[in-house]
Formats: C-alpha cells, sequence, structure tokens
C-alpha cells in the first residue's frame, strides 16, 4: 500500500492511499479523501470515502460505481447517475495523484542516485583532503629544511667569504715572498760566482746553506764562507737556504 496526501481539486481532495495486494483499513477524515486500491481481486476494487458536506462512501469494480452510501445511507443504483460529476471529479484526482505519485517516485530515486553520488564524492574528498593535509605537512618540514639549509649555506658562504679573502691576502704574501726568495737565490748565486766559487750559476747544482754548514755541490765550505754566507743571506734564526737542480727552498727546515 503506497499513501499519499494531496490538498488539490475543486472538491479539496487532501488525501490518496493505494492498496495493491489486498485491502487495508479505511479512514474517513472531514474534509479530506481517502483510497484504497484492492488489486487482488478481479476486476480490481476501489474503496473511496470522501467527507466534505456529506460523507461518501463509493466502491468501484473494474472502474465502475458498484455501490454509493451518502451519511451511512446506500443510493439506489437507478439513482447513481446524480453523483457521476462528483465520481469523475474523484477518478481524475486519483488519476493525477497516481502520475504525480509516480514522478514523485522518479525523482525520489533520481533524488537518491544523487545523494549515494554525493556521499561517494563526499568520501573520495574527504580522502583527497587527507592526502592534502599530509602533503601539506611534509611542503612545510620540507620548505622548513630548505629554509635551515639555506641559513646554513649562508652561514657557510660567509665562512667561504672570510677565507677567501684570507686566502687572497695569503697568496698575496706568498707571492712577495716568492719574490723575495727569487731575489735572495738570485743574489746568493751571484755571491758564490763573485767569490769564484763556481764559474757561474749554470755551474751550480745543489746548495745548503743555514746557520751552522755550507754546502756547494755537495761540498763543505769553510767556517769562514758559511760565516759570511750566513751573515748575509740568512735574515731569519733558524732559516736556511736549499737549492737543487733548480728547486730552491727558502726558510725553517721543518715547515
Amino acid at each position: 500500500m503506497k499513501k499519499i496526501t494531496v490538498f488539490r481539486g475543486i472538491i479539496a481532495l487532501a488525501a490518496l492511499s493505494f492498496t495493491l495486494t489486498g485491502h487495508a483499513q479505511k479512514k474517513s477524515v472531514p474534509g479530506m479523501l481517502s483510497v484504497d486500491e484492492d488489486t487482488s481481486v478481479s476486476p480490481p476494487q476501489t474503496h473511496i470515502d470522501y467527507k466534505d458536506n456529506a460523507l461518501y462512501n463509493i466502491v468501484l469494480n473494474g472502474g465502475k460505481v458498484a455501490s454509493i452510501f451518502v451519511n451511512g445511507r446506500q443510493v439506489p443504483a437507478d439513482s447513481f447517475y446524480v453523483y457521476n460529476g462528483l465520481i469523475q471529479r474523484i477518478k481524475a484526482q486519483i488519476e493525477r495523484d497516481k502520475k504525480q505519485a509516480a514522478q514523485d517516485k522518479l525523482q525520489a530515486d533520481r533524488d537518491k542516485r544523487q545523494a549515494e553520488k554525493d556521499v561517494k564524492q563526499a568520501i573520495l574528498d574527504k580522502v583527497q583532503a587527507e592526502r592534502d593535509a599530509e602533503q601539506a605537512v611534509k611542503d612545510k618540514k620540507l620548505a622548513e629544511e630548505d629554509m635551515q639549509q639555506a641559513a646554513r649555506d649562508k652561514v657557510q658562504a660567509e665562512i667561504d667569504a672570510k677565507q677567501a679573502t684570507l686566502d687572497k691576502k695569503q697568496a698575496e704574501l706568498d707571492k712577495i715572498q716568492a719574490e723575495e726568495d727569487k731575489a735572495l737565490v738570485k743574489s746568493l748565486m751571484a755571491e758564490v760566482v763573485k767569490e769564484g766559487l763556481a764559474k757561474d750559476e749554470k755551474s751550480v747544482t745543489s746548495l745548503i746553506l743555514d746557520e751552522s754548514v755550507f754546502y756547494l755541490n755537495g761540498k763543505k765550505q769553510s767556517d769562514e764562507l758559511q760565516k759570511k754566507f750566513k751573515e748575509k743571506f740568512i735574515k731569519k734564526p733558524g732559516n736556511s737556504v736549499h737549492y737543487h737542480n733548480g728547486r730552491t727552498k727558502v726558510g725553517r727546515v721543518d715547515e
């Protein structure tokens, strides 16, 4: 049985119920129409209760009037025609309500399907939102790590810049020292030639001069020469000059 309540029509129809498999209890409500349709019999039987100025109880067999009661009094069959207008309006209203009920069912089915889609979409949206939230946490963590790394890189860059400045200064000092050492060795070689210890600079293959010894081409020189050369070419205590086949080292031996 399907029950539909409506308020429409010139006869103030207000409620419609259909029994598809058997009789249902009929209700008579003032100002309302109650319809029970029994399809378990052949032809189908329709019981109509309508309350307006009077109470009408109408039974239709296969759509034809079988009985009419008005305020509990049975109307003779030869007087059914008096109520034809009312019955036709009721039938028309029943058909309209059936169509409306069918449309409502279709709409309800569509709404149900849409609701199911909405639920599925809501689940998908929730899953996606959770994934987005997880990704946002990962992105935030990665961004923080990047910021920390950037800070470390900045500090390292400053350290590198300072070190580069120191290295540049040291390179300049090394260059100056190398030039001084080169000039010192050149002067030393010239003095060796001047003292007649070698015919020219090219003939000198090795030389060692420090605070205690003076060797030239592997031969130890006299203490007098060692002292003379030391005083002139050993500028700092503990320094020495080593020369061997074009390679020169000036400074402390342990450096």
